[in-house]
């Protein structure tokens, strides 16, 4: 579960806000999270995008996506 925490914004976020609110680090020493969230959000935030455009591409093409008014 170590590994997969890595992967998941929630554990950089987490961990940030901890330090900042009861260890009250400085902002550079929560740079360590910031930038792993920076990245994931540069890469999955076009990605998902992308897939949403496909996947409604798809369903329009299929007749599978209702349209309602």
């Amino acid at each position: 579960m170590q590994a997969a925490s890595a992967l998941s914004p929630a554990t950089y976020i987490l961990d940030g806000v901890r330090k900042g609110l009861m260890e009250g680090t400085a902002l550079s020493a929560v740079l360590g999270d910031v930038l792993p969230l920076a990245l994931m959000g540069a890469v999955l935030i076009p990605t998902g995008l992308w897939l949403f455009g496909r996947a409604e591409h798809f369903a329009k093409r299929t007749g599978k996506l209702k349209r309602v008014g």
